[in-house]
Order: C-alpha cells, then structure tokens, then sequence
C-alpha cells in the first residue's frame, strides 16, 4: 500500500521536477556578432596631380583598446571612459584597415 502511494507520488513529482531542473540549464540565446568595415567613400574632386611622386604611408601603431577589434564608443555623460561593444566588430583591426 506504501509502496502504491509512493509511486504515484513520484510520478506526479518526477516530470515536474525534470522539466524545472531542465529549464534552469537553459539560457537566453546569445546576441549575434556585426562586423563592420570602414567605407571611404571616393571623391572626383582632385583634377589636377598635387605631387609628382609617390608617397609611402608606413603602418600605423595603436596600444591597448585601440587596436583591438571590438568597436568603442564614450556615452556623453562619462566622456573619459571607453568602452567596447560585445558584440560589434570591426572587420579587421582600424590601425591595419586604415
């Protein structure tokens, strides 16, 4: 008779109970990554040649944040702190797309 009741306990308990320590594991679905590219847009401008030559532009040298590819961005209110997106990429790091 016990042993009748303690079934039909566990039974009515044991979905209930699988189904809530399921749902705990689960989490909301991670952001997607954006990647963006700095787009230079051409101008017609110059007609006329300003040198006569070529101009050699060596690599440029960023530290820390700034050459790293998480885009940054200050909020108006603490304009001394950057900070990066988690999920917004530049394509490729700015010291090399530049």
């Amino acid at each position: 008779m016990v042993k009748q009741i303690f079934k039909k306990l566990s039974r009515g308990f044991l979905a209930p109970g699988l189904v809530g320590m399921l749902s705990a594991c689960s989490q909301a679905p991670v952001p997607d990554d954006h990647y963006y590219r700095l787009n230079l847009s051409s101008s017609s401008k110059a007609t006329t040649v300003k040198l006569d030559g070529i101009v050699e532009v060596e690599r440029l040298i960023a530290d820390g944040l700034l050459d790293s590819r998480p885009i940054l961005f200050t909020s108006s209110t603490k304009s001394s702190e950057i900070q990066s997106y988690h999920y917004h990429f530049w394509s490729q790091p700015p010291s090399i797309m530049l």
